[in-house]
């Protein structure tokens, strides 16, 4: 917390530390279900913008990033950098959605689409994308077979 810059240390001093325990137990409760909300890609968005303001509150409590300004190698790289950076990719993919109860979710009620999967079809309404690679596209009802080249 020493390392931490000043308007996030006066946070931290005035309000946390006094009240570590409940703070503790929000940690604890808000860690869990964020595990679990990306594992099985339930509210994935959601999950991902969380997971990326605990994994910047966690690296502002450490003092930031470093930048090789202190004793030892360069700290640029730690683990909390690369939860927010893999956070910000799965919330920015849509791809990375496809294998997640997200996509079930869609599946029953297409209007979802852009707000879980980050897609959207060119007529205005929301579809999922396929599934599987090489599934069948509107436009050809046999898929593939059909195409010469």
């Amino acid at each position: 917390m020493s390392q931490a810059p000043g308007f996030f240390r006066a946070f931290m001093q005035g309000v946390v530390v006094p009240n570590a325990e409940p703070f503790a137990q929000v940690v604890r409760l808000v860690e869990l279900p964020l595990m679990l909300a990306l594992v099985l890609g339930f509210v994935t968005n959601l999950a991902a913008v969380s997971s990326v303001g605990q994994s910047l509150s966690i690296m502002l409590s450490q003092g930031g990033v470093g930048f090789g300004t202190r004793l030892g190698a360069p700290e640029f790289l730690n683990f909390d950098l690369l939860m927010a950076l893999l956070s910000v990719m799965i919330l920015l993919s849509p791809g990375a959605k496809l294998p997640s109860a997200d996509s079930v979710l869609v599946r029953r009620n297409p209007r979802l689409a852009p707000l879980l999967l980050n897609r959207r079809v060119g007529n205005g309404r929301s579809a999922p994308a396929p599934t599987t690679p090489g599934a069948a596209s509107e436009e050809s009802p046999r898929g593939r077979s059909d195409r010469r080249g």
